[in-house]
């Protein structure tokens, strides 16, 4: 899908994968952020986690950072001619998972963007099991004037866990959505697809069990940088064995160049370098735009053919 649709990174969310690893497919670099959580026995306990990132021969060269901090949360960092560009992938624990989980994962991403200056073009995407509340609608600096609503009893029922024995029957409605406005808030940040006038079938991005449709997997940035951002939609045409359709997304910026007699280094030396630290982020440039989508699905096995 990558090479044919021209796109040179991509990023999946609940790949079920619990080993943090990397390897590469037809130059293709894939990279797992993983929780490697073991029994007593010492063998890795299966996981609903699990988030990867793919990049392209041709952009590859230009990742200068690579932290996969857990298997939520994986952020790259990329080389630009202007200022860098930074990658923050997140999965958020669904609405049936306890507070204290949900709230863990939306104040480390609120950490994280802490640490990025304000002159850095910062992308925010992946599954945060979060719908846009009517509070998000309503403030303008967020959301734009092609807000698709989402029906009411959809903003009521929560979503569902991955795991049922990480159910907590005391939970409350729109709290990942409450979490997320407040991270929104905090750092002026936006879903710049409001600001594009899309159907209804562009914008959702899962499709729940009783056929349903709704929006919980979001591209965001800066308000400052919406206008980088020149499409985002949901593209319903790659087959995933999943109930998330692929998002996609064009953005606008200019490649940085590899310094000469310099040897990039390899995907795996990338990752080994930069596993045990938390924080940077970021995405790829090219001549006339960024092609990158965010992708969920728990099969990566042709994911970049």
């Amino acid at each position: 899908h990558m090479k044919q649709n021209n796109i040179h990174i991509m990023a999946i969310t609940e790949t079920h994968i619990n080993t943090p690893t990397t390897f590469m497919i037809d130059g293709y670099s894939i990279f797992h952020s993983a929780d490697a959580h073991r029994d007593d026995q010492g063998k890795l306990k299966p996981t609903f986690t699990g988030v990867t990132l793919i990049t392209s021969p041709k952009y590859t060269p230009t990742l200068t950072d690579l932290r996969p901090i857990h298997g939520r949360l994986l952020t790259a960092t990329f080389n630009t001619a202007e200022a860098p560009l930074h990658l923050i992938v997140g999965y958020a624990p669904p609405n049936p998972h306890s507070e204290s989980d949900r709230q863990a994962f939306f104040t480390e991403v609120d950490s994280l963007l802490q640490h990025v200056p304000s002159s850095t073009f910062t992308v925010l995407l992946g599954d945060f099991n979060a719908q846009i509340s009517p509070d998000m609608a309503q403030d303008h600096r967020i959301t734009g004037p092609h807000h698709t609503p989402q029906p009411t009893d959809q903003l009521t029922t929560g979503e569902e866990a991955e795991d049922p024995e990480d159910i907590d029957p005391t939970h409350k409605p729109l709290d990942n959505s409450q979490m997320l406005h407040t991270v929104c808030t905090a750092h002026s940040l936006c879903f710049p697809q409001t600001w594009m006038k899309k159907s209804p079938q562009q914008a959702y991005t899962h499709r729940r069990p009783n056929g349903d449709l709704v929006q919980l997997d979001h591209i965001i940035t800066p308000q400052a940088w919406k206008g980088s951002v020149q499409d985002t939609t949901t593209n319903h045409s790659a087959a995933l064995a999943s109930n998330h359709y692929l998002v996609q997304a064009t953005v606008k910026v200019k490649r940085g160049s590899v310094p000469p007699n310099t040897r990039p280094l390899s995907a795996r030396a990338i990752f080994r370098r930069r596993q045990p630290k938390p924080c940077d982020c970021v995405f790829l440039p090219s001549p006339s735009g960024y092609r990158f989508v965010v992708m969920y699905n728990k099969d990566t096995s042709n994911a970049w053919r």
